[in-house]
C-alpha cells in the first residue's frame, strides 16, 4: 500500500527492507500511468549473515538515470554468508547469480515488472516517457 501510495505522489523510484529475504521487485503507476519500480526488498542488502541457511544472498541494487529520467534498474545477487565469504560480501556470478535471481524473475511478472536475465544481473527496462 505504501508503494502505490509513493508512486501516485510521483516518486521515481520505491525501495524497501526488512524481511531479509531478497522479494521479487514491482512496478506501481504514477500520475499518467508513468510505471514507478518498486524493490520491495533487497534482503540484507550487503551486510553478512551468520551462517543462516536459508539466507543465501543479498541484492546490489544498480539505478541508471540518464537526462533526469530513471531508465534501468539492476539486480545483482551478492553472496552474505559470512562462513563462505569471511565478512566480506562478493557479487554472485554464472550458475550462482542465476539460481539467486531465478525466483525474483519469475516472481516479478506477476507484480508487473518484466525482469530479464542480463549476465550476473537482473535488469528492467523502463519505458521511454509519452510524450503528447
Amino acid at each position: 500500500a505504501f508503494a502505490g501510495r509513493a508512486a501516485a505522489a510521483g516518486v521515481d523510484l520505491v525501495v524497501g527492507h526488512h524481511p531479509h529475504r531478497a522479494q521479487p521487485p514491482g512496478v506501481e503507476r504514477g500520475p499518467g500511468g508513468r510505471p514507478v519500480p518498486v524493490a520491495y526488498s533487497l534482503g540484507n542488502y550487503a551486510f553478512g549473515t551468520p551462517g543462516r541457511p536459508d539466507l543465501q544472498a543479498g541484492l546490489l541494487l544498480r539505478a541508471r538515470v540518464r537526462e533526469g529520467r530513471l531508465t534501468r534498474l539492476e539486480l545483482v545477487p551478492i553472496d552474505v554468508q559470512n562462513r563462505r565469504v569471511g565478512f566480506r560480501p562478493e557479487p554472485l556470478h554464472a550458475a550462482a547469480a542465476r539460481a539467486a535471481l531465478a525466483p525474483l524473475i519469475a516472481g516479478a511478472r506477476a507484480l508487473g515488472a518484466e525482469l530479464r536475465l542480463d549476465g550476473d544481473a537482473a535488469v528492467l527496462d523502463l519505458p521511454p516517457p509519452h510524450r503528447p
